[in-house]
């Protein structure tokens, strides 16, 4: 977990402290309690920044996988049964659709 470090704290630390800080893990600034900025050495954004892509489509994948895992499947019939779309009114705006 990166540490958190509000603009008081920041300021009265100053830049150098900072530095000194984000040399071993990136820093989390706040503002007004929320995260606002990460401050992080040159290295470790030259090198843990390039791993993050493969790591957000690990995540996406495992997101997928559970969504399709917990989420029903239904028939376009039962969809529209539950949604209360009735399919004599979409035939006829298909019908008219395709006329025009």
């Amino acid at each position: 977990m990166m540490p958190w470090v509000s603009p008081t704290t920041a300021r009265r630390l100053g830049l150098v402290h900072l530095t000194d800080l984000t040399a071993a893990k990136p820093l989390v600034r706040t503002r007004y309690g929320h995260p606002a900025a990460v401050v992080c050495s040159a290295a470790w954004a030259d090198g843990d920044l390039r791993t993050l892509p493969e790591v957000a489509l690990t995540v996406l994948d495992a997101s997928a996988f559970l969504v399709a895992q917990c989420s029903p499947r239904h028939t376009l019939g039962t969809a529209r049964e539950r949604l209360g779309v009735d399919a004599a009114v979409v035939r006829r705006r298909a019908t008219q659709l395709a006329e025009d």
